[in-house]
């Protein structure tokens, strides 16, 4: 509870010191996270840092919270910084199966509504890390029903996330 006041009261300086410098659990990370990313202006740096360490806590954080995925992609979308962390969230393996393919269908959403700000860092490693699902983004675009997670995403929604990276449908 000490930690919840913390994170709540504390100026992000003191927030981004304690989850870059300190080894921190992925709550607490992700408890930071969610602050400063509604925060005005979010400020984005000091979570990529963090989350380059912990790829296990970015990967929960992209799962449950879509509002702040979409922050963080719009405020730090050219940052080669977060292609790093991402990968290490998001490429094949990493991670629990399940987690992994509810926070793609995150990142999907949130490239698809804001894919003029991410930069070529970024496209490439989506690009690269998203193949064991293309098949599936390739068929919601097509109209196909989908098992879980992937029969919450829209066609549409598919159609403009492949669009952002530039694939071709195989």
């Amino acid at each position: 509870e000490e930690w919840d006041g913390l994170v709540g009261g504390a100026p992000m300086s003191v927030l981004a010191a304690l989850i870059t410098l300190g080894r921190p659990s992925s709550l607490f990370v992700n408890r930071v996270a969610v602050e400063a990313l509604n925060r005005e202006p979010p400020d984005p740096r000091p979570l990529v840092l963090a989350y380059d360490a912990f790829p296990g806590a970015f990967q929960q954080l992209l799962a449950e919270h879509p509002r702040e995925t979409g922050v963080l992609l719009t405020t730090a979308g050219d940052d080669e910084a977060l292609a790093a962390a991402l990968h290490g969230a998001l490429r094949p393996g990493s991670g629990a199966d399940g987690l992994r393919e509810r926070a793609w269908l995150n990142v999907v959403r949130a490239v698809a509504a804001h894919d003029d700000v991410l930069g070529s860092a970024v496209r490439l490693v989506l690009a690269e890390d998203v193949t064991p699902y293309t098949g599936k983004l390739t068929q919601t675009r097509d109209g196909a029903q989908l098992s879980s997670p992937w029969d919450r995403l829209d066609a549409d929604t598919a159609a403009r996330f492949l669009g952002a990276l530039r694939l071709r449908s195989r």
